[in-house]
């Protein structure tokens, strides 16, 4: 019995200790982390979107700021500008596509109240099918797009035509876009006051 005992007590010991050096790891790379994902996946997004296709001036990488939301959490925005003046916004949304989270960039032009476009930066979909929603034909569907517009795959009622073979990852894609949208105009207040502090 006493060994059973020592034998628990040991394995708890270990246990914690495993529990706390991984959390102290997890807490000290957070910061080297989110470096690498904002230079190896959201950044190319962001740059197709602010860069490529609004043409900022800025760096949108470094001009990123954060906006508390109202359910507390933060969210990371990045700002276009051109030639100082205020061009568009992007941040991340995402939604389940078949073979995963696919995460899109979503930018709006916060003054004329439409989509200046859309960069897929986490693609977890099945490489050459659904993964080609990250691609120029299926994203050069929506600079221009209204806010108001019904941003859905054509086979839905929407405006969106599908890449062929991947009508889920685009359905995913297209309800990231959507969810975007609701984000900003539920959070429009929060967001605009944000950008004010890198214009």
């Amino acid at each position: 019995m006493k060994d059973m005992i020592s034998s628990v007590l040991v394995l708890t010991v270990i246990c914690a200790g495993s529990a706390l050096l991984l959390t102290g790891i997890r807490d000290s790379t957070s910061q080297q982390r989110k470096e690498q994902l904002l230079k190896y996946v959201q950044g190319p997004a962001v740059k197709k979107v602010l860069v490529e296709i609004v043409g900022s001036t800025n760096d949108p990488i470094s001009d990123r700021t954060e906006a508390l939301i109202d359910d507390g959490s933060k969210l990371d925005l990045f700002v276009g500008k051109v030639d100082g003046k205020l061009k568009a916004i992007a941040f991340e949304a995402q939604a389940e596509g078949f073979g995963g989270t696919v995460s899109v960039m979503v930018g709006i032009d916060p003054e004329n109240e439409t989509l200046v476009g859309i960069g897929v930066s986490a693609p977890k979909e099945t490489p050459g099918v659904g993964s080609r929603v990250a691609e120029e034909p299926f994203g050069k569907q929506f600079p221009g797009l209204s806010l108001d517009e019904n941003i859905a795959v054509k086979a839905d009622g929407g405006v969106i035509d599908a890449v062929s073979g991947a009508t889920i990852s685009s359905r995913a894609a297209c309800k990231a876009v959507r969810r975007g949208i609701e984000l900003y105009r539920s959070q429009k207040d929060n967001i605009l006051s944000a950008i004010q502090s890198v214009q």
